[in-house]
C-alpha cells in the first residue's frame, strides 16, 4: 500500500523518532501516573480530562523535554505534543 499517502515516514535511522517518542510520550505517561492516581484516576484517558493534569503534562513537555529533544526531519514537535495530549 502507498503508506506515505497517509503520513507514514520511511527512514533509514529511527533513532531520532525513538528518542522523541521515549522522551515525550513515555516520560509524560510516567509523570502523570502518580498525581493522576492520587486524584483517583485509573486510566490515562480519564486523567487527561482533568485540566490540571493536562497543564502539568504540557508544561513538562514544553519545559523539561522539548529543549533537549531534537525534532526528527520533517517533524513538528508542537503538533506531535498536541496529538499526544489529545
Amino acid at each position: 500500500p502507498a503508506l506515505e499517502k497517509v503520513g507514514v515516514a520511511f527512514t533509514q535511522d529511527v533513532t531520532a523518532f525513538e528518542n522523541m517518542k521515549l522522551s515525550l510520550l513515555n516520560a509524560s505517561h510516567t509523570l502523570l501516573s502518580y498525581p493522576s492516581f492520587l486524584k483517583g484516576y485509573r486510566k490515562v484517558d480519564e486523567a487527561m480530562q482533568d485540566r490540571a493534569i493536562v497543564k502539568l503534562t504540557r508544561d513538562f513537555m514544553d519545559t523539561d523535554i522539548t529543549p533537549y529533544v531534537p525534532a526528527p526531519e520533517n517533524t513538528d514537535l508542537e503538533k506531535y505534543k498536541q496529538t499526544l495530549i489529545e
